[in-house]
């Protein structure tokens, strides 16, 4: 059965509640489940908290002593599995939810973890294994077989990194060191009380004594907790700022990354206040606690700016000092990473697009982001981004297995004798809201005679009958490869999103040209990762690289390859098209006139043999060499010489340029550069747009012919905000693909793809 969620009854049993299978979860009012009642009876040992008190050691502690007969070899027999999503009796399951998330965590990293040796406890209560040495934090499935006599008997145990080290030394010699759960003594009192290790430091606090907490502590995301792996908020949070107030009856010690934070009387007790200012994932604060008192009552709570409500740490939110985060080695996609699905590899996704409102007939039931007049769910809400293809495929395929319970079908006959079929919608002064496939309908509820619902779902069979098998790949490259959203705003002064009505107007029947099978197009997106101008909001390359070649390869016949610093000899040669956005250190930083020489006969081979050059703003940066790089693309950036504006808005479109096509203005916030290196004139160049400064329009975007070659340069694009433009977006792939001697609308359909639009 498929397990749904799980409490503990008043009695102490665990009750499981559990479909039955097919038809799936979300079965609507005809799905079947069980609640099924676990008690446990019998005298065997049960394991009551399990930690690693080193790299190398685990241990897990019971209830009652074990037989050590039954510990024999247990060091051959005892499995344990590492990785990010592995749980304790894991193996027990044996039907899982079919979405992508579920398989992406079983496809995680996992690996075995040798057992080298095990012991017991004087008091039997302990057991002890020597493991190989763990300090990245993931989980540790433990499988123990036989240990409570008979090889069906096993007892399978979930271990982390989580919790802290503390040392007690009492003023008499005595001393005690180990692991705690928590930093809270109560917390970590009541979640240790069947463990005989931990009840001797109990029995101790009551003496003068020093006690000492060492850990690191996770604070990201405390408040509002992470979604979904692969999906995304329409509305993203601000980062948040976190404050951890540390408490105690006496004075104490504490130390922070390093600095010493000075404990203070406060209403009675103690405490050091510690705060946090946007810490990014994966980075974890260590700390280390020491005060001397008898009977230490400490204690740990944790508020946001955003919600001052003092709040208790969770138990997963402290971890051992030599724990290291394992969210840099997970294998969790990035928002802007494709997933690889074999099924629709090579799929189109502009084209099933076409397919998804046209032939599939999809979009009569399915309205996109927006459920309120729909028959069928939001598709984007229905998470098809998380889940498998199998899945999904069934589905579609047979789409009664499956009934969502916020759309079920009903018949609804009113008392005229009329009848309609949909779902319903809600109620409001008496008057049903019905989604139908003719439209949503009111009816006064005095107007309905009967609702019956519908056993089935209301979308029927065989909608894929139709449809070739690239059709079919297609349409679920658009089901499954939802194209990105806006990067996120990290500056102030961003422009608000463009209208839907105004980039509709530009567009016109461009986009159709993006529909059309063409001929094959290879593009190169040449970046640099590092260096003093790659900031976060301006100037991020890396991330535009990112972004960008994911955008241009939903195209038809469209392939894309990425390089660093500057395209090598062989990707100068087999791409038709070369963009450049970088600082353009290889050649403004070189001193070396040999070196030079060799990256300008790089472009001038390339447009010799008629490629298409595409350089965005400072990667006309020429340095020293300007003259150079201006004789082969009109215009460079000389740093004695160049003047810029950031913030310029007020850009002016040449009407009577092919690239301009649509337009009737053009505005919206970046950086401008003048008096530059260079003579378009001379060089043959066509504006296609400028900017008034100093007194004079300043060309800020122009075509030039090189030969064969074509060159195409913006200086606009120093803000991420820029690259998300419709319209900019607009510009520059028209610019690309003049420069490929292309239709220039034939990626126009990429040009609000995850870009800042709103209705």
């Amino acid at each position: 059965m498929l397990t749904i969620d799980a409490t503990l009854s008043p009695r102490g049993h665990m009750v499981v509640s559990c479909h039955s299978g097919s038809p799936d979860w979300g079965s609507g009012p005809t799905g079947i489940g069980k609640l099924v009642h676990i008690q446990f009876a019998g005298a065997m040992p049960q394991p009551v908290v399990s930690w690693t008190p080193s790299p190398t050691e685990l241990r897990v502690a019971f209830d009652r002593p074990l037989d050590p007969d039954h510990l024999r070899g247990l060091a051959d027999r005892a499995d344990i599995t590492s990785g990010r999503y592995v749980s304790a009796g894991g193996r027990y399951e044996v039907m899982r939810r079919g979405y992508q998330a579920v398989q992406d965590q079983l496809a995680a990293p996992r690996s075995d973890v040798p057992v080298l040796d095990s012991s017991l406890s004087a008091d039997r209560h302990t057991l002890m294994l020597r493991i190989d040495s763990r300090t990245l934090q993931s989980n540790l499935a433990v499988i123990l077989p036989g240990i409570l006599g008979g090889e069906t008997k096993s007892v399978d145990v979930l271990a982390t990194l989580n919790g802290l080290i503390a040392e007690w030394r009492g003023v008499d010699g005595g001393s005690w060191s180990g692991w705690l759960p928590h930093p809270d003594l109560a917390v970590a009192r009541e979640f240790t009380a069947g463990s005989a290790e931990h009840a001797a430091l109990w029995s101790q606090l009551e003496q003068p004594s020093t006690l000492t907490l060492h850990g690191k502590l996770d604070l990201w995301q405390l408040l509002h907790p992470p979604i979904q792996e692969g999906a995304k908020l329409g509305d993203g949070y601000a980062p948040e700022a976190v404050t951890v107030v540390f408490g105690a009856v006496a004075p104490f010690r504490l130390t922070v990354d390093g600095a010493k934070i000075p404990s203070s009387m406060k209403g009675g007790r103690y405490a050091a206040v510690v705060r946090f200012s946007s810490r990014r994932e994966g980075v974890w604060p260590e700390f280390k606690f020491e005060t001397k008192t008898s009977a230490p009552e400490i204690t740990a709570h944790w508020f946001t700016a955003e919600d001052s409500r003092p709040r208790a740490l969770p138990l997963r939110r402290a971890f051992v000092p030599w724990a290291q985060s394992d969210r840099d080695a997970a294998s969790a996609q990035t928002d802007d990473e494709l997933r690889d699905i074999a099924e629709i590899r090579g799929g189109n996704w502009l084209r099933c697009k076409e397919l998804f409102h046209g032939k599939a007939g999809c979009f009569a039931c399915h309205h996109a982001d927006d459920s309120s007049r729909s028959v069928g769910p939001d598709l984007n809400l229905m998470g098809l981004a998380q889940r498998d293809y199998a899945s999904v495929l069934k589905d579609i395929r047979e789409p009664s297995a499956a009934i969502n319970p916020d759309f079920v079908g009903y018949t609804i006959e009113l008392t005229d004798g009329a009848t309609i079929a949909g779902t319903l919608k809600g109620e409001r002064d008496r008057v049903h809201r019905f989604a139908t496939l003719a439209g949503l309908q009111e009816v006064p509820r005095e107007k309905v005679r009967s609702m019956q619902s519908l056993p089935v779902s209301m979308m029927p069979p065989g909608l894929l009958d139709s449809l070739s098998p690239e059709e079919h790949r297609d349409l679920f490259t658009f089901l499954l490869q939802p194209p990105f959203e806006p990067a996120p705003i990290l500056l102030p002064g961003a422009p608000p999103p463009r209208k839907r009505a105004e980039v509709d107007g530009i567009l016109g029947d461009a986009t159709t040209a993006a529909l059309e099978d063409l001929e094959p197009l290879r593009i190169l997106w040449c970046a640099e990762s590092e260096g003093g101008h790659v900031k976060q909001g301006r100037h991020d390359y890396p991330l535009w690289r990112q972004r960008w070649s994911r955008l241009l390869g939903l195209a038809a016949g469209v392939t894309v390859e990425t390089a660093e610093m500057w395209p090598t000899a062989e990707q100068w040669q087999r791409n038709d098209v070369v963009v450049l956005n970088s600082s353009n250190t290889v050649w403004s930083q070189d001193s070396d006139p040999a070196k030079i020489d060799a990256l300008g006969r790089d472009l001038d081979a390339f447009l010799a043999r008629g490629g298409g050059l595409v350089v965005l703003h400072f990667a006309l940066n020429g340095g020293g060499h300007a003259d150079e790089l201006a004789r082969r693309i009109g215009l460079a950036w000389f740093n004695v010489r160049g003047r810029f504006r950031d913030g310029a808005r007020d850009w002016v479109l040449v009407k009577d340029h092919p690239l301009a096509s649509g337009f009737t203005e053009f505005k919206f916030p970046d950086e401008s550069y003048w008096h530059l290196t260079g003579d378009l004139a001379a060089a043959g160049a066509q504006v296609l747009a400028t900017i008034e400064e100093e007194g004079s329009p300043r060309p800020q975007m122009w075509t030039r012919e090189a030969g064969p070659g074509r060159v195409f340069v913006s200086i606009p694009g120093h803000y991420t905000w820029t690259y998300d433009d419709p319209l900019y977006r607009l510009l520059i792939l028209r610019g690309m693909m003049w420069s490929a001697r292309q239709p220039i609308d034939r990626l126009a359909g990429l040009a609000t793809i995850g870009a800042r639009v709103e209705e």
